[in-house]
Formats: structure tokens, C-alpha cells, sequence
């Protein structure tokens, strides 16, 4: 295990979180140098965060031989980055879909078995928790983000086939 971790924040957000006792925070895009057995636990614990450990140690103080002050910020730094951001935005909206998914079944079970002939897809979305909406957004704003190339052509294809109406041969 390595003496000293960094940890990257790749969201927009500030993470706050306590890791063996101690509360820690990230600003947006930040990377934290913490020891290794914190970040250790950063990378089993709080993935769904959006957390992500960065095995590079351009990123951390204590390793003078190698470290680069602000190589977060350069271009090199950048494009370094973007592999550990997709990862962590990845994680982040994984977990956040598994949540909305599990309260949507949870409460649709509930309305249909107390409203058995009421449409309980619209009365979830009627008694959808203020923490279920934020989710949402999160998901949606975040998935604008990380979708790649190819799946945004796609999905602007299908909307434009849609709009052209069936092809016949």
C-alpha cells in the first residue's frame, strides 16, 4: 500500500464526507493528497461519491520527486484526468439511478397495491421525494456529460429518423 493517495473530485459539486472519523472536502475538480490507508478507504467506500483514487504521483506533495504543483490545472494535467473523471461521474450516476430505481419500484408497489386501479407510474411521480427529484437532476445533468460521440449521434439520429417518419424500400 502506498504511503500517500490522491483523490480526485471530477463532479461540480463539493463532496463532503467523513472517512475513519474525519470529515474531508472537495471542491469541484479538486485532487486531494491523503494518506494510504484513506484513500484506500475513499476507493472501496465512497465510489458512489464520485470519488476516484489517482495512482499518479504528479498529484502528490509529499512525493517531491515527482510532484507537479497545479498539474491538475494544465492541459497535460487535464487530459490525464479525463479517463479517472469519466469513472467517477460514471460511479456517481450509477449509484444515483440504483436509488431513484429502488424508491420508483418501492413506492409504485405501494400506490398499486392502496389505488389498485389508479395509474401508480403518475402517482409515483406525484409523491416523488425532494431527494428523488435532485437525484434525477444530477443523473440527467451528468449523463449530458459523460455520454460519448457516437452514442450522442445516435440518439440525434433516432430523433431525426423519428421527425422523417418510416423509409420504404
Amino acid at each position: 500500500m502506498a504511503e500517500f493517495l490522491a483523490v480526485y473530485n471530477p463532479t461540480e459539486e463539493e463532496i463532503t464526507t467523513t472517512i475513519n472519523g474525519s470529515f474531508f472536502t472537495w471542491k469541484p475538480g479538486q485532487v486531494k493528497q491523503l494518506r494510504g490507508v484513506q484513500g484506500e478507504f475513499v476507493d472501496t467506500n465512497r465510489q458512489e461519491l464520485g470519488l476516484v483514487l489517482v495512482s499518479d504521483k504528479r498529484f502528490i506533495p509529499a512525493e517531491q520527486d515527482h510532484y507537479i504543483p497545479g498539474f491538475d490545472k494544465t492541459p497535460e494535467g487535464i487530459k490525464f484526468l479525463e479517463p479517472y473523471r469519466e469513472k467517477g461521474i460514471n460511479n456517481l450516476v450509477a449509484h444515483l439511478t440504483m436509488i431513484i430505481r429502488n424508491n420508483q419500484v418501492s413506492l409504485r408497489q405501494d400506490l398499486a397495491n392502496k389505488y389498485p386501479t389508479g395509474d401508480s407510474a403518475k402517482m409515483a411521480a406525484a409523491y416523488a421525494s425532494p431527494g428523488e427529484l435532485e437525484a434525477m437532476r444530477k443523473v440527467v445533468k451528468y449523463k449530458k456529460k459523460t455520454t460519448n460521440n457516437a452514442a450522442k449521434q445516435v440518439e440525434e439520429i433516432e430523433k431525426l429518423m423519428a421527425e422523417i417518419g418510416p423509409m420504404t424500400t
